[in-house]
C-alpha cells in the first residue's frame, strides 16, 4: 500500500488501512501539483489542483481550488519501465498565466514545457477534510507533449524513469557539468539590464520592430544578438506574454526579431517588452589581455579601428561577456555606447570588438572579459523558454 501523509505532516497509513476495512463508500479526490520548470516571477507558477468540486485544504501542501481536470489510469509496475500518465485540462479565456497572458497562449509559447505534474490521491472521511487521513501519491513525472485543443490541452506526462533511455539536453539531468549549465536570460554584452524596447508601426504576430529605449535610447544591436534568446513584454495587450526568438536584425532604423512561434495577436504601437540573450554560465574563464590603443585609420594590433579580441583560448572559444577595461596605472574606463567621445571611455558590441576615443590612441590598456568554450557554445540551441514543438 501506497504511504499516506496527514494534514500534519504524520504518516496515516495504518489508519487509512483502517478506516478502508470498515467503510465500503469512500469519499476520493484527486490532488495535482502542476509546477513549471522555470521559478522566478513573473513566469513561473505552481499551481495546486483538485477534481473535487470544493476546495481542499491539505495543510501538508496548501489550498487545493477545484479545476476541469480529466486524468487517465495509473500503472503500477515492478521494473525500469517508463509509465505515462494522459492529462486533459479544460481551459477558458479567463485562465490567466500572467498579466494579459492566457493559459492556452503559455501552452503555445512552451512556458509549461518539461513541467513537473504531481498526482496524490486523497482520503477523506467527509466532504472536504483532507488534513484527518491526508493523501498518497499516485505519480510523479514531467510534461513530454502538448496538444492544443480547442477547449483546453491534453497533456503527456512522463515518469522520471524515462532519462534512462532518452537522450536528453544535457543541462537537464546534469546541473553538475559546467557545460550543461545553460542559463539565458542574460543581457547582451556590455549590458548589465536587459534592454528595453518600444513596438514599433509594421510589427506583426511573428516579427517585431523595436526601438530600444533603456539603457540607451536608439541603439541599434548587432545582428543575430538575440538569436536564442526570448523576449517579454511589460506592457500592452500582449502584458505577460514571452516569446522565443528565432533570429534578431535591423530594419528601418530599428531592431527586429523573428519569432519562432507567432503570438496570438500583433503588439500595438507603444507597448513595451524586454529582450535577453542566452550564454552558457559556470563554464565561463575568465582573462585579461594587455593592449595599445592604434591611432585613427591605422591597425598596430590594438583595438582602434575594431578588433575582436584574441582570446588565450587559441580561437577555440566563443566571447561571452565584459569585466572592463583600465589603463596599466589601474584607473578605470567607462562603458558608453560604440562610438566614444573622450578618453577614458570604451565601447563593446556583442561580438567581442572593443571601441575607444581617438583621445587615447596610443595608451596602453588591460582588457578583461570571459569567454565560453566551443564545446560548451554548442549546447546554445536549449532554450529557458523551449522552441514549441510542431504538435503545438
Amino acid at each position: 500500500m501506497r504511504t499516506f501523509t496527514s494534514g500534519s505532516r504524520a504518516n496515516s497509513t495504518a489508519a487509512v488501512q483502517a478506516y478502508l476495512a470498515t467503510h465500503r463508500q469512500l469519499l476520493c479526490a484527486d490532488l495535482f501539483v502542476i509546477q513549471t520548470l522555470v521559478q522566478g516571477a513573473p513566469w513561473s507558477k505552481n499551481l495546486l489542483l483538485t477534481t473535487a468540486q470544493v476546495p481542499l485544504q491539505w495543510n501538508h501542501m496548501g489550498l487545493f481550488l477545484p479545476a476541469r481536470l480529466k486524468r487517465g489510469s495509473v500503472q503500477s509496475k515492478i521494473g525500469l519501465e517508463a509509465l505515462t500518465l494522459d492529462l486533459e485540462w479544460y481551459l477558458g479565456p479567463n485562465d490567466l498565466m500572467y498579466g494579459a497572458c492566457t493559459m492556452l497562449h503559455a501552452f503555445q509559447s512552451g512556458l509549461w514545457d518539461n513541467g513537473v505534474v504531481r498526482l496524490f490521491r486523497a482520503v477523506m472521511p467527509s466532504v472536504s477534510d483532507c488534513n484527518t487521513y491526508g493523501a498518497c501519491e499516485m505519480f510523479t513525472g514531467r510534461i513530454a507533449d502538448v496538444t492544443i485543443t480547442r477547449t483546453g490541452v491534453q497533456l503527456k506526462v512522463n515518469c522520471p524513469l524515462e532519462l534512462l533511455d532518452q537522450q536528453i539536453p544535457l543541462n537537464l539531468i546534469e546541473p553538475g557539468n559546467p557545460a550543461a549549465q545553460y542559463a539565458p536570460g542574460q543581457p547582451p554584452a556590455g549590458l548589465s539590464v536587459a534592454p528595453a524596447f518600444t513596438v514599433g508601426a509594421g510589427s506583426s504576430p511573428a516579427m517585431i520592430l523595436a526601438e530600444c529605449t533603456a539603457p540607451t535610447s536608439g541603439q541599434l544591436f548587432a545582428y543575430d544578438t538575440f538569436d536564442f534568446g526570448y523576449i517579454q513584454f511589460t506592457s500592452g495587450s500582449c502584458q505577460g506574454m514571452v516569446a522565443t526568438v528565432r533570429r534578431s536584425a535591423q530594419a528601418g532604423g530599428l531592431n527586429q526579431f523573428y519569432l519562432y512561434q507567432p503570438l496570438a495577436w500583433a503588439p500595438a504601437v507603444g507597448d513595451t517588452f524586454n529582450a535577453l540573450v542566452p550564454y552558457v554560465r559556470g563554464s565561463t574563464t575568465g582573462v585579461t589581455e594587455q593592449h595599445t590603443i592604434g591611432p585613427l585609420g591605422t591597425d598596430s594590433g590594438g583595438i582602434y579601428p575594431p578588433e575582436v579580441v584574441t582570446m588565450t583560448h587559441a580561437g577555440s572559444g566563443v566571447y561571452a561577456h565584459d569585466n572592463g577595461v583600465k589603463y596599466l596605472d589601474g584607473r578605470a574606463f567607462t562603458l558608453v555606447g560604440n562610438t566614444p567621445s573622450y578618453a577614458q571611455q570604451y565601447g563593446i558590441d556583442g561580438n567581442g570588438n572593443y571601441y575607444f576615443s581617438p583621445a587615447d590612441a596610443g595608451n596602453v590598456v588591460n582588457i578583461s572579459y570571459s569567454y565560453v568554450s566551443a564545446q560548451a557554445y554548442l549546447y546554445k540551441g536549449f532554450q529557458f523558454v523551449p522552441v514549441p514543438e510542431d504538435a503545438v
